[in-house]
């Protein structure tokens, strides 16, 4: 697995059922959000004062976001998603 640079994180999707957590869903969101399981995350963005501004989200957080913000790639034959932290709506 590769390290994301900045406050970018990297993500595999998972099924609703697989995102134990309690986070409730409505039913009129259901399509509008992906699950997915934080696979690595970047050391934080780094403010115009030089300072890195540490990530709120670890690896292995599942993570509610919208498909639309995330980018496709495949890291060791794995399919992944890359986003920004700022992207993830929450956590569960």
């Amino acid at each position: 697995m590769i390290t994301p640079l900045s406050d970018r994180i990297i993500v595999k999707v998972v099924d609703e059922k697989e995102a134990n957590g309690g986070l409730w869903t409505p039913d009129s969101a259901k399509s509008t959000v992906v699950y997915g399981k934080v696979l690595a995350v970047g050391p934080g963005r780094t403010n115009p004062g030089g300072e890195i501004t540490p990530m709120r989200l670890n690896k292995g957080d599942t993570v509610v976001f919208r498909p639309t913000v995330s980018d496709f790639a495949v890291i060791d034959g794995e399919e992944v998603l890359t986003m920004y932290e700022g992207d993830v709506i929450g956590t569960a």
